[in-house]
Formats: C-alpha cells, structure tokens, sequence
C-alpha cells in the first residue's frame, strides 16, 4: 500500500526536530534570525514550523525579548518518559535513602548509543555545583558511570564507540588512550565498582556502581559525587561499600540476586 506521508511532510518533519535540537541547546533561546542562519533555512519558512509547534505548546515566545525556546509541552511528555522507566521507579526510594546517608549528590543514569544520560538525580544538602541534570549527556569515558555502564560491553564495540565518539580531555587526570581505559574497565569488573577522581570535573570525586537486570546485564547505573575534600581517600571505602549496596538491592528488586555483586 502507498504511504501517505510524502517528501515534503518528511523534510518538514526532519526539518522541525533540527530547529528543537538547537532550541535545546540554546539556554536563553534564540531569536528567529540567528535561528533561520542556523537550520539554513528562510525566516518565513521557520517561522511558520515555529508557529505550528507553538500551538501545540513545544516551542514558547518570550514576550520581551521574542525569542523562542522549547515549550511546557516537554515537560509533560518528558515525564511520561521517565516515569515509564522501570528502573528509575523502582531506584527512586533507595537513591533518596542513600542521599540521606552520604549527604552527597545522587545519580542514576543509562546508556543511549554509548551516551551516558541522567534520568534522576538527588541534590546534595552541601553548597555544591555539579554539572548534571536530568536529560544530561555526558561522555563515557571520564565519568565513573560511564565506565560502569559499558564494562560488560566487547572490548571491540568499547573501541568502536571511542573511535567515534572521541576521548576529549576534560581534565589533567582524563583518560585519553584506549589501552590505559580497557585496563580501567577490567579493574571495574574486578571490583564491581567504578570511580571518577577529576576526570570530568577538577575537585569533584564519583563513585559508581551497575544496576543489574534479571538476566545480569546492567541497564543502569548508580553514584554518588562530592567535593574530593568530603570524599577523602579516608572516607572512600565507605562510600563505595553504600553504593556497592544500593546498587545491589535496586538491582535485587529488578529481578537480579545481589549476593552475586555484595
């Protein structure tokens, strides 16, 4: 049967989720010039995919300055996407307890095409400032979430994945070579564990542990990060020991027997 979709309503549609993209990265929005510059397109043809998109609530004017941003619209539709995430139903109260216990930042995050991605986050009581949010992506190669969440993975398909998505470094203490992060993961899955110590921000410290489903493998990861001067080599080995537990209980309530990690 012939599609009813033509090219046109496909180049409209291709063309309406690249100026949401930039609109997501654009904290202070954009006004409809730069935004034409930037989709390569005619204001009058942008303008009138905005203006759809407007009536729907998934882009917003500001009244003041005119320009656009994304709409409460993702709000809603964003929510529906998290809360339909098992795992982060599930983690939820055992990361509120957790926080309550390190007093530290609390994560939880997935893989998505080797992008690590925040879909909960608790803030801690101390005055912190760690970039991360809700929707976030981050690398994978710096962030011990990142190195938890792949260290099942082939060595091959890890390679594959630094090849093409880049080893930039953050900081001075970022891995960079491929050899140097393979033997990083072998001493993940030694340990059951993962830690970042200023690898993808200087003075913050991360410990991370998997999530595991009923057939073992990991969808998920959990850690807690903090200033390195609260998360002294001292304190460490009982951080990892309340993640390592955490971890293990979400992972035992997903259908996983957590005697095997503990």
């Amino acid at each position: 049967m012939a599609s009813n979709i033509d090219g046109n309503n496909v180049q409209s549609v291709e063309r309406a989720i690249k100026i949401l993209e930039i609109l997501g990265n654009k904290d202070g929005g954009v006004n409809l010039k730069n935004l034409s510059d930037e989709v390569a397109l005619h204001k009058s043809t942008v303008h009138r995919l905005i203006s759809t998109m407007m009536k729907f609530g998934f882009v917003q004017q500001d009244d003041v300055t005119g320009y656009y941003s994304l709409g409460l619209s993702f709000i809603n539709l964003s929510s529906k996407v998290l809360d339909s995430m098992d795992v982060r139903k599930i983690a939820n109260p055992f990361l509120k307890e957790l926080h309550m216990t390190t007093k530290e930042v609390v994560h939880l995050v997935i893989l998505n095409n080797y992008d690590v991605v925040y879909i909960d986050k608790i803030e801690s009581y101390q005055s912190i400032n760690i970039n991360s949010s809700i929707g976030k992506v981050v690398p994978f190669h710096c962030t011990a979430v990142g190195k938890v969440l792949v260290s099942q993975k082939s060595k091959e398909d890890v390679i594959k994945a630094l090849v093409s998505k880049g080893m930039n470094k953050y900081t001075d203490k970022s891995i960079t070579d491929p050899d140097i992060f393979l033997k990083e993961l072998d001493k993940v899955n030694r340990l059951g564990y993962a830690i970042d110590d200023n690898e993808y921000e200087i003075g913050i410290r991360c410990i991370a542990a998997p999530i595991k489903n009923h057939m073992g493998k990991i969808v998920a990861a959990i850690s807690v990060a903090g200033f390195d001067s609260r998360i002294t080599d001292e304190r460490l080995a009982d951080f990892v020991e309340m993640v390592a537990i955490t971890a293990a209980r979400i992972s035992e309530k997903m259908g996983f027997d957590a005697s095997i990690i503990l």
